[in-house]
């Protein structure tokens, strides 16, 4: 059977202690499976993190010995568990809104048409980085994916998730994808319009460690869609420490008069979801003399769900530091660095939530 294949190519046993268990999703798959076996917590965390998918009939096939190919293929994809995901930075494509920014701002076009991250190395860990985008249908329908700096090739081996600003039950992955890649509607089944309200998320989860600095790119282009990597629809994202990603926002204070009262500039929201993991969301912030200063809140959840761990850090650094406020509401003033106006922030729930809520921030001047 699957264990006793990979034991025997690979003397490598696929143990579940080491991932944490999510919740049951096989609905009416493995109909062949015996649920009171002994491997059946195994193949339940093996299959909700597509470690094993089963046949194309959605049966196990528990008594089947692997191909030499099979087991590798699974061995690979659990080998990818291995390697915790990390949160390494965030970016803004606020394209719509980006027809009132100023463009003699000496940071545009950042945070309207591209933005950046950077990626940092850590000893078997892979690094995670988030862009919000703001669909604009005539400009920047199409989002290019990519590195700047030359990697090996197997570092630009990545998963591309996309799916709604507001939930995560429905994303998209591009599985395996190799950089540059690029997203748009024919490759993700999403129709575009030309409105105000089209906010997505892109997450760009590296399937490996990476072995240097390197900077990640998202950038609007006319590209041609690939059309060769159909997606797949996600599992949970799960980051250090049992994180569970569910959101961005951004507030591109800087580049924006301050009349201009939308979602992106001096204020946004994300949202966290009901799960048995423990929600964490980012923002990016573009700091101003208009916006020093954001407050963060979720003032629909109980106090006793509000405890948080707030992480903020320089846009292209790789330490942060630690808010001293450990529930919310939170104030966070801006760092004052030569790298520029733009800064991260990571707000980590202490315990999961019990019902969907708004994540706020915003400019405290911008009351």
């Amino acid at each position: 059977m699957v264990l006793e294949t990979l034991n025997k190519y690979f003397s490598l046993p696929l143990e579940a202690e080491w991932m944490q268990e999510p919740v049951n999703v096989f609905g009416n798959l493995f109909p062949d499976m015996d649920y009171t076996a002994w491997y059946y917590k195994y193949v339940k965390a093996a299959y909700n993190y597509r470690i094993i998918l089963g046949t194309t009939e959605g049966n196990l096939m528990p008594d089947t010995e692997l191909t030499e190919e099979d087991a590798e293929a699974i061995l690979n994809r659990a080998q990818q568990y291995a390697f915790i995901a990390f949160w390494t930075g965030n970016g803004s494509i606020i394209s719509y809104h980006g027809k009132n920014a100023n463009p003699d701002n000496y940071s545009y076009p950042f945070g309207i048409t591209q933005d950046k991250t950077v990626l940092h190395p850590e000893p078997n860990k892979r690094p995670a980085a988030f862009f919000q985008w703001q669909v604009n249908k005539d400009s920047c329908d199409r989002l290019k994916i990519d590195v700047e700096d030359i990697l090996p090739i197997a570092e630009n081996n990545v998963d591309i998730i996309f799916g709604t600003w507001d939930s995560r039950s429905s994303d998209q992955t591009f599985e395996g994808v190799t950089l540059p890649f690029v997203i748009g509607e024919s490759n993700t089944g999403y129709t575009f319009n030309d409105s105000d309200n089209q906010w997505y998320m892109v997450g760009v989860v590296f399937k490996n460690p990476v072995s240097k600095t390197a900077t990640l790119d998202a950038t609007c282009v006319s590209e041609e869609l690939p059309t060769d990597k159909p997606y797949i629809m996600s599992k949970a994202l799960m980051l250090e420490s049992s994180y569970r990603w569910n959101g961005n926002g951004s507030l591109i204070s800087g580049m924006f008069e301050s009349q201009f009262d939308e979602n992106g500039i001096f204020r946004d929201v994300t949202k966290v979801h009901p799960s048995p993991e423990k929600p964490v969301v980012f923002f990016q912030w573009m700091t101003s003399e208009t916006c020093s200063t954001i407050n963060i809140d979720a003032p629909t959840l109980a106090d006793s769900e509000k405890k948080v761990q707030i992480v903020h850090k320089v846009w292209d650094s790789k330490s942060y530091s630690v808010a001293s406020c450990k529930t919310l509401p939170c104030s966070v003033n801006r760092i004052k660095s030569v790298s520029g106006p733009w800064q991260v922030i990571g707000v980590a729930f202490d315990n999961s939530v019990t019902q969907t809520a708004i994540v706020e921030a915003k400019c405290i001047s911008k009351n």
